[in-house]
Formats: structure tokens, C-alpha cells, sequence
């Protein structure tokens, strides 16, 4: 399953904060996550788009995360930070 976990679609290339939607998941179903970092969508599909252009996006995938007893907000935290040392 692939989680935008912004809950909305960032008007700049900066990320927006993190809901804590993914981690309601990561905590309950106790799955590995693999943050993964994307760079170049605000160009092939910025907010105004109704449908996506062609263009390149450069995708860069972590190395997968387990979680045990974190809160949500642990969870949401750290996957906020994992995502934006991959944007870098």
C-alpha cells in the first residue's frame, strides 16, 4: 500500500506535516514501512492539475522500518524525518 501521509497535496515542493493516518496502521497491523522519497511531483502534477503531465520524478526508496510499542505520534514523527532525509 502506498500512503501519501500529508493528507493533502502541498502547493510547493515542500512537504506538508504528516497526519497520523499511516501510523493508525503501522500500529495496529505491525507492518514494516518503507519510506520513500519523491522528488519532481509538483512539477508533472502541481495542486491546480486535474490530471498529471509528463515529466521526471525521482523516487528514493529507505531502508524498511519496524516498529513495536511507539505512540502514533512517534510513528508519525519518525517517518516525517525518514522521508525528508530522502528528499535531500
Amino acid at each position: 500500500i502506498l500512503i501519501f501521509p500529508e493528507g493533502a497535496h502541498s502547493r510547493t515542493e515542500k512537504m506538508l506535516p504528516f497526519k497520523n493516518g499511516a501510523a493508525v496502521l503501522v500500529q495496529q497491523l505491525h507492518l514494516p514501512v518503507v519510506p520513500i522519497g519523491l522528488k519532481g511531483l509538483e512539477y508533472i502534477y502541481p495542486h491546480e492539475a486535474v490530471l498529471p503531465k509528463p515529466g521526471i520524478v525521482h523516487v528514493n526508496f529507505g531502508k524498511p522500518i519496524n516498529f513495536t510499542n511507539e505512540s502514533l505520534e512517534e510513528i508519525t514523527k519518525r517517518l516525517e524525518m525518514e522521508v525528508e532525509k530522502l528528499l535531500k
